[in-house]
Formats: structure tokens, sequence, C-alpha cells
């Protein structure tokens, strides 16, 4: 499985993000989904209901936030720059695993879990940094 593993992220200048409050600890990088059952914290996302495959919401963290209740930025859309590893023209998905970005094709969503789509990967040419476009898609379709 291609799992993107992040050292680095940019906003790109297209970027969609919000200054939120994290329901948890998490990494920068992990995928995060919007708890409206609890005042509308972030935290971190998985594909094994609905809810926390972004029904409600769905972003990736800009911070690696220490613990609950804390304030960071959540990007929601547009250009990201993650110094990760990131395959020009791969579609990439939420995970098995919490948090993860991976690739369509390398996704291990068993029956039971929800697919989301979060977006595309491009490449800038660079050793540094790689483009990618957060357009996220949240089927809440369940894998039969």
């Amino acid at each position: 499985m291609t799992t993107i593993t992040v050292s680095d992220i940019g906003l790109g200048p297209d970027a969609t993000f919000s200054f939120v409050q994290f329901g948890e600890a998490c990494s920068q990088g992990d995928v995060m989904y919007k708890d409206i059952a609890d005042d509308d914290k972030w935290k971190v996302a998985d594909n094994s209901t609905v809810i926390k495959a972004g029904r409600d919401g769905i972003g990736v963290a800009l911070h690696t936030i220490l613990q609950a209740d804390f304030y960071g930025i959540i990007v929601t859309q547009g250009t990201m720059y993650i110094d990760g590893g990131i395959a020009e023209a791969s579609v990439y998905v939420l995970g098995d695993a919490t948090g993860d970005i991976v690739t369509d094709g390398d996704a291990q969503i068993g029956s039971g879990d929800f697919k989301t789509i979060l977006g595309v990967g491009g490449d800038l040419g660079t050793a540094v940094s790689d483009l990618f476009t957060l357009a996220p898609n949240v089927t809440g379709h369940q894998i039969p």
C-alpha cells in the first residue's frame, strides 16, 4: 500500500482552510473529519463509519496538534504542497488506517468500509515538495 508519509506541508495559492478546534491529538498531514456531535471539533478520520469518513466535513491537518481542545488549521480544498512522495495523476483516498492518505489502487478498503476520495497528485518537478490538489468527494457509499 502506498501511504503518504508527510514530512512537510504547505498551503497552495488556492487552498481553502479554516482555524478550528481539534477533538484529539493528530499529526501534520493527518486526514481529519468534523464531529458535529462533539461541538464541531475535528478528529482523525478513518473509513469505518460514514461520519468518520467525512460526511460532515473532511480536511487535512496543517499542523501537529498535541492534545484535544487545541486550535489549528484544517485545509479543506485546493492546492497543498506535501513533501511525502505524491505521485503525478494518482488519485488519493482515505486509507484503512486512521488519518492515512493512500493511492486509490492500493487502498485496502474492505467490506463495510466507506470510501472517501481526497484528491489528485501532481508534480512540481522539485525534490522538495509535491503538489496535491485536495478536492474531497465523501461518497457515503459503503463497500458491500
